[in-house]
């Protein structure tokens, strides 16, 4: 996989800029192109929650499993930085996504996502994105306390 000269493509999915974004893959881009990091355009675009962006760039082939030179998906990148929208589109993009998986994905956001109890509305729908995956007849949990249960019942990092 080649370097995207200048970065532009990187620029364009960091701030959501559909129009060069598009623009930038009709002139041949590639998608799959990493930067000095490892990072893809996807991955600039999940850690900045650019979801219409994400969307795109899986569209035009961009590898949702790809990774960083440090090991890091745009799945956990979206975890970790609480999108929970970016989180949704890219389990759904990853129909086959195992259960270590979405560990190694939740795994980063740790510090984040499980100060149980003081959970926002981000960090909720983030959970429960995971939750539909692990247990897709589980049902959704209504307050934190059931969720952050129900988390910890199927193995998601946490603990008071």
């Amino acid at each position: 996989v080649g370097l995207v000269f200048g970065g532009s493509l990187f620029r364009a999915a960091e701030s959501g800029d559909l129009r060069v974004i598009r623009r930038l893959l009709d002139r041949g881009r590639d998608p799959k192109a990493t930067d000095r990091q490892g990072f893809t355009a996807l991955h600039h675009a999940a850690l900045n929650g650019q979801t219409e962006a994400v969307a795109l760039l899986l569209e035009a082939g961009s590898g949702v499993d790809a990774v960083t030179r440090d090991g890091q998906t745009p799945l956990q990148l979206a975890a970790a930085n609480a999108w929970p929208d970016v989180v949704e589109i890219l389990l759904a993009a990853q129909p086959n996504v195992v259960v270590p998986a979405l560990l190694g994905a939740l795994w980063p956001a740790k510090d984040r996502l499980t100060r149980w109890g003081e959970l926002d509305e981000a960090q909720r729908r983030v959970l429960r994105a995971f939750l539909r995956v692990l247990q897709p007849d589980g049902g959704t949990p209504r307050s934190d306390e059931a969720l952050i249960a129900r988390a910890q019942e199927v193995g998601l990092p946490g603990g008071r």
